[in-house]
């Protein structure tokens, strides 16, 4: 797993110039990279303190590894020292490059004043597909010629969302008003109402992945994504041994099917046909859609209860029970390879012990490598 990190900045003069390929990094004693479908991926390395890691790969550096398409960036450094043990040890991470949209609040892009009380804001985005409202939400807060405060814009970025295949919820979505918070917050939880998934590829790789190239072939690429259909052509299976260890996991925690919006001024009620013993409820705060008026008309109620009930409809549909397994393959008897024959969101079979065939999401790939030697396991989700 050789890591590098890309020249962002032109080392004189400090000026942006695109995503551009950098030199191997050194000196790493273990490398831990985790590359997920959509929460954050997340990188680990532990190096000593006279690799001069932290000089190296400063906070805010862009970073990938020769075998993926992904951008991580350096977040943290984190220094030990054991006396008794004689060692100083840096640890050094950080998370997929998208992260960097919780450095943009929602209601931030707006021609910024100082000291002066702005209305407060209200955004309301169109219906539309899950993941072109997701698209919204990232292009509005990041892409400069979208943003109102010149400052917010990001240079050497595009957004992707048009490879969207499956659907596992119902769309379009309505209009929906998003309260506030980061635009990264908000974007997962758009993502999740369908079971989309994030990333962010580097240049020149994007293609590859279905990312059309919009004038420059230096910038970094957010796509939104569902992965590749490959049910038919790939199959997990123990009985054939390639599967050396398994954990499963099955959780209704999360399980929600009726909920109550409450707001300022009413409370909407999704009320669905489970009963007893199956009726699992939810509150959801809906009171930044109503409390914008402060003498609400019958209009105005009757336009923020549909904004209300269109909130509750959409994070109930994100409310699922978990099905997952966790798997370590035997390399010499899996007849697949991750990034060759499938990758992350596509869509799989597994076929467990108990001979039953399940189709699920490649929902996670983890990588390590130490003086011991590497290993790497896939995670899958069942497909609800």
């Amino acid at each position: 797993m050789d890591i590098f990190k890309l020249n962002h900045q032109e080392l004189h003069t400090g000026a942006t110039i695109g995503f551009q390929n950098g030199k191997i990094i050194n000196g790493l004693k273990s490398k831990l990279w985790i590359e997920k479908y959509r929460e954050p991926s997340e990188f680990k390395f532990t190096s000593k303190e006279s690799a001069r890691i932290r000089d190296i790969l400063p906070e805010g550096t862009i970073i990938s590894h020769v075998n993926t398409p992904e951008l991580m960036i350096v977040e943290d450094h984190q220094l030990t020292i054991d006396r008794k043990k004689g060692t100083s040890i840096v640890t050094t991470t950080g998370r997929g490059f998208e992260s960097i949209s919780e450095n943009r609040l929602i209601g931030s892009n707006a021609t910024w004043t100082v000291n002066v009380a702005d209305a407060d804001y209200n955004l309301v985005i169109p219906s539309g597909a899950c993941e072109y409202q997701a698209y919204l939400l990232l292009r509005d807060h990041m892409l400069p010629a979208y943003v109102s405060n010149s400052r917010d814009g990001y240079s050497h970025l595009q957004i992707d969302y048009n490879n969207v295949v499956n659907h596992f919820g119902t769309s379009p979505l309505g209009d929906r008003k998003i309260g506030k918070g980061t635009v990264y917050d908000r974007v997962l939880e758009t993502l999740a109402i369908d079971d989309l998934g994030i990333r962010t590829l580097r240049p020149y790789l994007a293609e590859v992945y279905g990312a059309a190239p919009i004038g420059e072939d230096n910038s970094a690429y957010i796509q939104i994504h569902d992965g590749v259909d490959r049910r038919d052509t790939i199959k997990f299976t123990s009985i054939s041994g390639s599967v050396t260890r398994a954990d499963f996991l099955w959780s209704s925690r999360n399980n929600k099917n009726s909920a109550i919006v409450t707001g300022r001024w009413i409370d909407v009620r999704i009320n669905n046909l489970e009963t007893d013993y199956n009726r699992r409820v939810v509150m959801i705060n809906g009171s930044d859609i109503d409390g914008v008026y402060d003498a609400p008309t019958s209009g105005d109620l009757t336009a923020a209860a549909a904004l209300m009930f269109e909130r509750g409809r959409n994070v109930l549909r994100s409310k699922k029970s978990v099905s997952v397994v966790s798997m370590e393959l035997d390399a010499r008897l899996s007849p697949y390879r991750y990034r060759t024959d499938y990758n992350i969101g596509d869509l799989v079979k597994l076929e467990t012990d108990y001979d039953v065939m399940t189709d699920m999401r490649v929902t996670e790939f983890i990588e390590s490598e130490d003086e011991n030697g590497s290993a790497s396991h896939p995670t899958l989700t069942v497909i609800q």
